[in-house]
């Protein structure tokens, strides 16, 4: 897995940018891990041309629609 490797494998050359905004939108799972998440990516880029879209509005794409955000909601997020 990418992160991972990449927390355990600093070499100098790798930096690491937490951005923050106003509102909280960690509770998003926007990955592609399992087949509920692909389902949710699919159906974002085919139905909504996410892929045109910046960070911002794609969590306001996604408050907006809270059954796209339920596809994989109940996946629990692997830690560190």
């Amino acid at each position: 897995h990418v992160t991972p490797y990449l927390h355990q494998n600093r070499n100098g050359r790798t930096h690491f940018l937490n951005l923050t905004r106003p509102l909280n939108a960690s509770y998003l799972r926007l990955t592609v891990d399992t087949p509920e998440d692909f389902i949710l990516i699919e159906r974002l880029l085919t139905d909504h041309r996410a892929g045109t879209l910046d960070g911002e509005a794609l969590i306001a794409l996604l408050a907006a629609h809270p059954e796209l955000v339920a596809l994989n909601s109940h996946i629990e997020q692997k830690k560190l």
